[in-house]
């Protein structure tokens, strides 16, 4: 027994001791900043935290040149890797981007760390690009997606989401009543996971899938009383939830729609 505790122990300094960590401390008012991803395809976690840094570490990164290379900089569109983990991570203004300087940054795991109350904004359109999750962020998000599929927990919005090809998860801790959520998927489905309690005005429509809830929606004058809610295909709805609220619209062209009650 101590020899498999030793062993855990070894495995456990070992992956602490490969991690790399780079950390800004950007400046101004933190719900004033957005953070955004660009040119970057790697799996990536983004959690927000009650701290004011930014903080990106990565343990699996291979910096290491090929032997040809030695003594040259590797020539990136984005800018040089200021960071040591293969990212170019600036900022202008309230804008803190971070960038993937080449090849290895795409094939490396991140997971950053910001200020739970930053917006960001994620461009993940590329054909070969990880998955995206994001945990903990009560700012306003944008993301965009061709094969990655996007997860959230515990976020508030406003949310503006797009996939192509690709799934969209979200749970909200609440649905924020600063401005409108819009989510639409191609060809992916769409599993929205709401509070009871929520305050909002749905626009639902699928075009050749099925949107399928088992939220209390006060359908209106459409509402058929002893019947369950029963949306099919290629249909539109306007529905509100506690007597209505920010606009949220959801629409999947040809993946299913699920929006379950929060547990």
């Amino acid at each position: 027994m101590k020899t498999i505790k030793l062993g855990i122990i070894i495995m456990l300094l070992a992956v602490t001791a490969n991690a790399q960590e780079y950390t800004l401390k950007p400046n101004g008012n933190p719900s004033d900043i957005t953070v955004v991803i660009k040119n970057l395809q790697a799996d990536l976690e983004i959690v927000g935290y009650s701290g004011s840094e930014i903080r990106v570490e990565s343990d699996d990164f291979d910096g290491e040149l090929p032997e040809k290379a030695k003594g040259l900089k590797p020539l990136s569109a984005v800018g040089e890797d200021n960071t040591s983990i293969g990212l170019n991570i600036e900022q202008e203004g309230t804008i803190v981007t971070i960038s993937g300087t080449g090849r290895r940054s795409n094939d490396a795991t991140y997971e950053v760390s910001i200020p739970v109350m930053m917006n960001l904004k994620a461009d993940y359109t590329g054909w070969q690009g990880g998955d995206l999750f994001v945990k903990g962020l009560s700012g306003e998000l944008e993301i965009k997606s061709s094969t990655s599929d996007i997860i959230l927990e515990d976020v508030t919005g406003p949310l503006v989401l797009n996939t192509l090809s690709s799934d969209i998860e979200v749970v909200f801790s609440d649905i924020s009543q600063k401005g409108p959520t819009s989510i639409s998927s191609t060809s992916g489905d769409i599993d929205l996971t709401i509070p009871t309690s929520a305050k909002a005005d749905f626009v639902l429509s699928t075009m050749s899938g099925e949107i399928y809830t088992n939220l209390d929606f006060d359908m209106g004058e459409d509402e058929k009383k002893g019947l369950p809610l029963v949306i099919g295909t290629a249909t539109r709805a306007k529905t509100k939830l506690n007597g209505g609220g920010a606009t949220f619209d959801v629409n999947a062209i040809s993946g299913d729609v699920f929006i379950r009650k929060a547990k």
